[in-house]
């Protein structure tokens, strides 16, 4: 379970997704070499379980995120990483409590947002 695992689209490798063991949780950074004109996300399968990890930001590495999951959600050691690109949608996205920002951060057209009593991203458009 611990260390690095590929992660796949269009049936390539275009990154991996490095875990590493923090208490009771998973920490999951990903990266991925993928261009920056689209919109990806990140889906962890792992036996039953089907995760979608979240959105993809720019990073040093290219695109990734980072997430931090409880070990009792994993009931096995065979872990698949997927991307999935999807279509431009309304541009706020929920954050919660346990997700990595710093990459997000450094984005200077993002900033924190309260939609409907839920925390989120607000990534305006840079034209």
């Amino acid at each position: 379970m611990v260390g690095k695992h590929p992660i796949y689209y269009n049936y390539k490798i275009v990154g991996n997704a490095e875990i590493t063991k923090t208490g009771m949780f998973y920490l999951i950074a990903c990266a991925c070499n993928l261009p920056m004109n689209e919109q990806y996300r990140i889906q962890l399968f792992c036996n039953d379980l089907k995760k979608d990890l979240g959105l993809c930001v720019p990073s040093e590495k290219g695109i990734g995120l980072k997430v931090r999951l409880p070990m009792k959600h994993f009931t096995g050691d065979n872990l698949q990483f997927y991307v999935s690109c999807e279509e431009a949608r309304d541009n706020w996205y929920p954050v919660s409590e346990n997700t990595e920002c710093e990459c997000i951060c450094q984005l200077s057209n993002a900033v924190f947002r309260i939609k409907n009593g839920q925390p989120g991203l607000l990534i305006q458009s840079q034209e």
